[in-house]
């Protein structure tokens, strides 16, 4: 069996619109192997974008962890 590359642990994110709060991402999890393809599908506004921008560590999650080669990389700065 492969190595686990990138694993996420229930992940959250909300964004403000308008005075309300939109969940956008509510407990996601998923496991991406080192040999694998994936395929990221869902409706518009689903999330998608939402969970790659947070799993190239280009947006911070509101909760739940990344671990990049089982390494915690949730909390880096934008240095490391």
């Amino acid at each position: 069996m492969s190595n686990i590359l990138l694993k996420a642990e229930n992940l959250v994110k909300s964004y403000s619109q308008g005075g309300e709060r939109l969940e956008i991402l509510k407990g996601a999890s998923i496991e991406l192997y080192s040999d694998s393809f994936v395929a990221l599908l869902g409706a518009s506004g689903s999330g998608k974008s939402t969970l790659l921008h947070i799993l190239g560590l280009l947006d911070k999650e509101d909760g739940g962890d990344i671990f990049f080669e089982s390494k915690n990389v949730s909390n880096l700065s934008d240095d490391q």
